[in-house]
This record gives C-alpha cells, structure tokens and sequence, in this order.
C-alpha cells in the first residue's frame, strides 16, 4: 500500500512538472494567437542622395527594411507597415510628419521602430550624448550651410532632429506608448559634418554575418511582446567619433544591429538571458571589434563607441 502511495505522489509530481514546463514554453500557435493584434510600424529615414556619404546609406534602408520583413515573417507576423524616406525627401518637416502620423496609429499592443542612417553631428554645447541627424537636402549644402568649414548654426538647427526629440515625441504620446520603441541612428557625432563617410571595402572585415537557424518564440516574446512599455535608444558612435560604412554591406553598426537580433531571437542561443540591455551590449561590443580591425585613411585603427539608453 506504501509503495502505491508512493508511486502515485511520483507520477503526480512528474505530471505536475512536466505541465508547468510546458506551460511557460511559448509555442508557435500560442504565439501567433496572442500576436494578431500587434502591428509593426517601422520608419526608415536614410540620406540616399548626399554624394559625400556614398551607398551606404541606401543599402542600410534596404537591409533594415528586408531584415525586419523577414523577420516578422519568420514568426508569422504581419508585414511591418513601412514608411522610407529618402533622396530629396530627407527634410526635417517630412520626418517629424511622418512620426507623428505614425505615432497617431500606434496603439499599446504595437511595436514602433525608428531607425535613421546618414549624416550626424552635434554642437559643443548639446548636453545629450546623442547626436542630431542632419535633415536637409545634399544640394543646399553648398550655397546655405558650408562657410569654409564652418556651419551656419541658425540654418542647421532649424533642419536637424536630435535622437532625444524622437524619444520624446514617443513618451509624449497621448493615447498609449507601443509595447516596444526603438530608435537606432547609424551616423556620426562630430561636433562638424564629416565631408565624407568614411567606407572601407575589406569584403572580409566588411559585414556581420545574419542568421536564424530555429526562430525562438519564447525568445521574441521576451524582446517584443511585454506588456510594459519600453522605449530603447541607440546609435553608432560617442562624442566626436565618426561611423565607418562599407559601400555594399552599409554601416558597421546596423549590420552588427541586425546580425545580434536575428542571434538571440534564434532558440539555440543560449549564452545570456534574452533582453534588450544584453543585446545592446553584445551589438556595442561586436560593432567595436569589427571597427578596430580597420585602419582609417590617417592610419589609425578605427574606434567607435556605440552606446544605448533603456529608461526604467
């Protein structure tokens, strides 16, 4: 009778476990019927036109809007409602535009992306560490913005946009903030703009590679799905650094970006638990390496710093 009893407190326990094991797993069908509901806004904004920053930032526009298609799609999702700006349309007032248009559509179960990849700079007296993104078309630089080398201040902080703006505007929002906001500008913080992007053709030191051999839905709930708002900033470079691109793989940082989200949304990662903090660090420390192993044209090893703010 003992050994009875003893069987069945054994088989109840091990039913027991194996039910709340299974039950914390996020499983494919259980994913998509919570994820109906959520829509993915993602804005690009890319400064095509500007000859002095090459392709780069084109190839950037088309890798984030792929890779995030691609994406989504892995994990059954709708396709991200994108919104590209590009080529002459590169204006201040457009993108503020497209923000709050997107913004005014975002409810608290949708995810919102912000990404911005061109010209960056900041003045000596910004306090955020964050740079501005220089918003105006490539052919007014000449005639309204360059004197020698310097910047006519009025005129650039009139048609620039800070990344702590884009943030604002979100935490502002009046009817609800998306579960998930990024903002990710790759460009460079200079206290001048750089007359050229620098772009280094080494194919072998010039992309990171992207994979997802087993999409982790647990793994992409822990990143996208939590209901407590959470708004992340990042971008490629410190005070007075400068951003390297590759003119066929684009930016150092976005592809660094890129290749560490598709690592840990795939299940078989398992290194370090899956957050935002965790994986902005490894995006931090990866896009660093790869940046060291190119000297620049003045024969230096390049050094950037990309850092990133996740507000409690």
């Amino acid at each position: 009778m003992n050994s009875l009893k003893f069987l069945f407190v054994l088989i109840f326990c091990v039913v027991g476990l194996t039910s709340r094991s299974q039950s914390n797993r996020v499983t494919a069908s259980a994913f998509t019927d919570t994820a109906k509901s959520t829509k993915i806004y993602l804005l690009i904004v890319a400064d095509t036109k500007d000859s002095s920053i090459g392709k780069s930032a084109g190839v950037d526009m088309k890798n984030i809007e792929e890779d995030f298609k691609l994406l989504f799609d892995k994990f059954k999702l709708g396709k991200p409602i994108t919104t590209t700006i590009s080529g002459d349309n590169v204006r201040k007032g457009k993108v503020e535009s497209a923000i709050a248009d997107a913004l005014s559509k975002v409810t608290p179960q949708d995810i919102f992306v912000f990404y911005f990849s061109g010209h960056g700079f900041r003045f000596a007296d910004d306090t955020s560490r964050f740079p501005r993104m220089k918003l105006w078309p490539w052919n007014e630089d000449k005639d309204r913005v360059w004197q020698g080398d310097s910047l006519k201040r009025n005129f650039v902080k009139e048609n620039s946009l800070t990344l702590d703006e884009v943030y604002n505007a979100i935490k502002n929002k009046k009817n609800g903030v998306a579960r998930l906001n990024l903002i990710i500008s790759d460009c460079c913080n200079t206290m001048q703009l750089q007359t050229s992007k620098p772009m280094y053709t080494d194919k072998k030191r010039g992309e990171a590679a992207v994979f997802l051999k087993k999409s982790g839905y647990e793994n992409f709930s822990r990143l996208f799905m939590d209901q407590k708002p959470k708004i992340v900033r990042m971008t490629a470079t410190d005070i007075d650094q400068i951003a390297p691109a590759h003119p066929e793989k684009g930016g150092y940082f976005t592809q660094n970006f890129i290749s560490t989200l598709f690592l840990y949304l795939d299940s078989t990662y398992t290194a370090k638990p899956i957050n935002w903090d965790n994986l902005c660090q490894r995006t931090i420390e990866r896009s660093a390496t790869q940046a060291k192993t190119v000297i620049n044209p003045k024969g230096v090893r390049f050094k950037i710093d990309p850092f990133y703010k996740i507000p409690d």
